[in-house]
């Protein structure tokens, strides 16, 4: 009798154990649900607030003259930007300020403030649009000399997706891409191969109007694919994605 007893009490136990375990095992599955529940609001404001990855683009002309055709390529270039693409800034910088490179004018790791200044522009870039004229079968000397002050320790154009644009004669400014990838290759920038933008000026229809503005929609359209292609290798870079 005293052994049926102690029999009944030991269930008696062991079910109020097993539903103490149960409440304590309900209880923590209804908070990790709260918890996930509030995981994915929190997720969910911040997709709301989250805006598209910015890709920031420095845009040299390798001409200084006001209207140059390629001065009005980087101009169709910001444009197609604010109209299409908007997750991309294109900034517009200045070279024409810039001394010839001379290492004298250097110090103990400074450099002309001009060049101080533009150094760091390119700095800031995410990836460089290069809008370079053909002179002499080779890349003009300005866009050069501007290369070159960039390229001085520590190197501003590495690891930078870069894109290059040329209008002119006959191949459109083919030979002048063509120094200048090569020159890329050295300081490290990395070119979207393709699309391949050079763009003959002169056969008509006409390109461009008296002030150097792109008004050819098949130029825009070929232009516009260029951006999209060094939007998404700057991203793929960014990434680590090669």
């Amino acid at each position: 009798m005293f052994s049926f007893h102690i029999n009944l009490a030991s269930i008696a136990f062991a079910e109020t154990s097993t539903s103490t375990y149960r409440g304590q095992r309900e209880r923590t599955c209804r908070e990790k649900d709260q918890k996930e529940r509030e995981r994915e609001i929190d997720m969910e404001a911040l997709g709301r607030k989250a805006k598209p990855v910015a890709v920031k683009v420095a845009a040299l002309s390798g001409s200084l003259r006001k209207r140059s055709y390629h001065r009005g390529l980087i101009r169709a270039a910001i444009q197609l930007c604010e109209e299409s693409i908007k997750d991309m800034q294109i900034e517009y910088i200045e070279i024409e300020q810039l001394p010839m490179l001379n290492t004298d004018l250097e110090g103990h790791g400074t450099f002309p403030p001009a060049v101080e200044a533009f150094r760091q522009k390119i700095k800031e870039a995410d990836c460089v649009l290069f809008a370079s004229p053909e002179y002499n079968f080779s890349l003009a000397a300005p866009l050069k000399n501007a290369i070159d002050w960039g390229s001085r320790p520590p190197n501003a154009w590495a690891d930078k997706a870069a894109a290059v644009i040329s209008t002119g004669g006959n191949g459109g400014g083919e030979r002048a891409q063509y120094h200048l990838r090569q020159v890329g290759v050295f300081l490290d920038l990395h070119f979207i191969n393709k699309p391949f933008f050079c763009l003959n000026a002169f056969e008509p229809p006409a390109k461009f109007d008296k002030d150097g503005n792109l008004i050819n929609a098949e130029a825009k359209e070929k232009l516009k694919k260029v951006l999209l292609a060094l939007h998404s290798f700057t991203l793929r870079l960014r990434g680590g994605k090669l």
